[in-house]
C-alpha cells in the first residue's frame, strides 16, 4: 500500500491492523505523527517506510503517549520486515524520547536488510551494534545480510535530512557520523561495508587513523565542518591502498586543511576520482602535488570555491605528465584571491576540457596560456572585467581568436553575473 505524498494524511485508523497479508507500506510525506498499535497486527509487512511530521503540540494530541511516533512493542512484532525505514525531524524531542527502545525492538529483527535510521547519539548507535542479530549471529557478520543502508549516527544541524532516495536502496550503503572525536568499532564495522561516508563536525586531523582496508570500498566521501583536519589522507600514518574505489571527494568548511594527500601517494589509490569538489578550505595554497596529479587520470569534475589562500592548483614548478587531466570536462574556480595560476607546465592538452567557469580570481590573467590547445573548450565563464586583463600567449591572435569564439557562444551567462 503506497500512501506517500497525501499532506492530508494524519492518521492511520485502527482498522489498519486487520490487513493481516499487507506486505508494503509506504506512508512517507504525509501528515501522520505517529504509528497506532494496530501496525503491529501486520505480522506478513515485509517493508515499512514512514516518516513523521514533526509533533509541535498539535491540538489533535492530548497527552504524551499519543504524541509517541511508534508505540511500544510495534516494531517488535514485525517479524517478516525486510525492509524499514524510518524519516525523522532530527529536532523533534520525541525521538530522543523514544529511540533507545525503538533500537532495541529493530536490534532483534532478523529478516532485516534494509535499513534507514537516525541514530541522535553515538551510543544509541553502539548498543544496536552490540544488540543486532544482524553484527552478531552465528556467523561473523560480512555484510551481506544488510544489502543496503542509510545510517545516520550523531546529532544534525537543524532538518538534516536523514534519509536517502528509497530508488537507490537497492544498492547504496551510506554512513553518516556527526560530531565525534574518536572512531568507535561500531563505526569502523558499519564503514568497512560501506559506499558512501559523510564526516561531519568531527575533530580528527584526518583520515589516516581508519586502516587502509576501512576505507578501500568508498565510493563517495564528504567531509565538512571538522575544525582540525589538517590532511585527509597522511601516508606516513596509513598502510594498504585507501580511496582505490572513490569516485567522488567532496570538502567543505575545513579551516586548518593544508594537504589533500600528505606524503607518497600508493600505487591504486585515487585512480578512479572523478569528482572533487573543495570549499572553505581557507589555509590551503596549493592543491596537488606532481605525484598526486599523475595518479588523476579519470577526473571529469574540479571545482574549488572560497578557499582564500590558493596560490596554485599544481604546486611549484612541477612538471608533469602532458596526459594529466585527460578526461577532465568541468573546471570551476570561484572566489580564489591569490590565485595566480593553474600550472607552470603549460604543455597539458587538457583534451576533453568543455567548460571553464573562473569567478572572482583577480590574479588568475594568464589561463589562456594554459588552455590554449583545449580544442574541446566550447564555455568560457568569466567577469568582462577579468576578460579585459588577460595576458595572451605569444602566438598571434590565434588563441585569443579561439577562446573569444568560446565566450561569445556564452555572453548571456557572462553578462547575468
Amino acid at each position: 500500500m503506497f500512501m506517500k505524498n497525501r499532506d492530508q494524511l494524519i492518521e492511520l485508523c485502527a482498522e489498519v491492523g486487520e490487513l493481516h497479508s499487507l506486505e508494503i507500506l509506504d506512508i512517507r510525506y504525509t501528515g501522520i505523527y505517529n504509528l497506532p498499535m494496530e501496525i503491529g497486527k501486520l505480522t506478513a509487512l515485509k517493508c515499512l517506510r514512514v516518516s513523521f511530521k514533526k509533533d509541535i503540540g498539535n491540538q489533535n494530541h492530548v497527552d504524551g503517549a499519543s504524541r509517541e511516533m511508534i508505540s511500544s512493542d510495534v516494531i517488535a512484532r514485525l517479524h517478516s520486515l525486510e525492509e524499514l525505514g524510518i524519516v525523522v525531524d532530527p529536532t523533534d524531542g520525541r525521538w530522543d524520547q523514544n529511540v533507545a527502545r525503538i533500537v532495541a525492538e529493530i536490534a532483534d529483527l532478523k529478516e532485516l536488510t534494509t535499513l534507514c535510521f537516525y541514530f541522535p547519539t553515538l551510543r544509541c548507535f553502539e548498543t544496536f551494534v552490540s544488540g543486532s542479530t544482524l553484527w552478531n549471529g552465528n556467523n561473523a557478520w560480512q555484510g551481506e545480510r544488510l544489502r543496503s543502508f542509510s545510517i545516520v549516527v550523531g546529532p544534525q544541524q537543524g532538518n538534516s535530512p536523514t534519509e536517502i532516495d528509497v530508488s537507490e536502496w537497492s544498492s547504496e550503503k551510506r554512513l553518516r557520523f556527526s560530531a565525534g572525536e574518536a572512531f568507535p568499532d561500531a563505526i569502523l564495522k558499519i564503514l568497512k561495508q560501506a559506499f558512501s561516508f559523510e564526516l561531519i563536525a568531527h575533530k580528527a586531523p584526518n583520515l589516516s587513523v581508519f586502516s587502509a582496508d576501512n576505507l578501500e570500498g568508498l565510493q563517495s566521501c564528504t567531509i565538512e565542518d571538522c575544525p582540525e583536519m589538517i590532511s585527509i589522507i597522511d601516508s606516513d600514518l596509513v598502510s594498504g591502498v585507501p580511496f582505490q574505489c572513490l569516485t567522488e571527494l567532496h570538502l567543505d568548511r575545513l579551516p586548518k586543511l593544508m594537504h589533500i594527500w600528505k606524503g607518497a601517494i600508493v600505487s591504486g589509490s585515487l585512480n578512479m576520482l572523478k569528482t572533487l569538489t573543495l570549499k572553505g578550505c581557507h589555509v590551503l595554497e596549493f592543491l596537488f602535488s606532481q605525484e598526486v596529479v599523475t595518479h588523476l587520470k579519470e577526473l571529469q569534475y574540479l571545482q574549488i570555491e572560497e578557499c582564500l589562500a590558493i596560490k596554485e592548483i599544481i604546486k611549484d614548478e612541477s612538471i608533469v605528465d602532458s596526459t594529466a587531466f585527460s578526461k577532465l570536462k568541468n573546471l570551476e574556480l570561484i572566489n580564489l584571491p591569490l590565485l595566480s595560476t593553474i600550472c607552470h607546465d603549460v604543455s597539458i592538452k587538457w583534451d576533453a576540457l568543455e567548460t571553464l567557469k573562473i569567478n572572482t580570481c583577480v590574479k588568475l590573467t594568464n589561463f589562456p596560456s594554459t588552455f590554449r590547445t583545449a580544442e574541446k573548450l566550447r564555455g568560457i565563464h568569466c567577469s568582462p572585467d577579468l576578460w579585459n586583463q588577460l595576458v595572451w600567449p605569444n602566438d598571434g591572435d590565434v588563441t585569443k581568436v579561439n577562446l573569444q569564439s568560446c565566450v561569445d557562444h556564452y555572453e548571456a551567462c557572462i553578462c547575468g553575473w
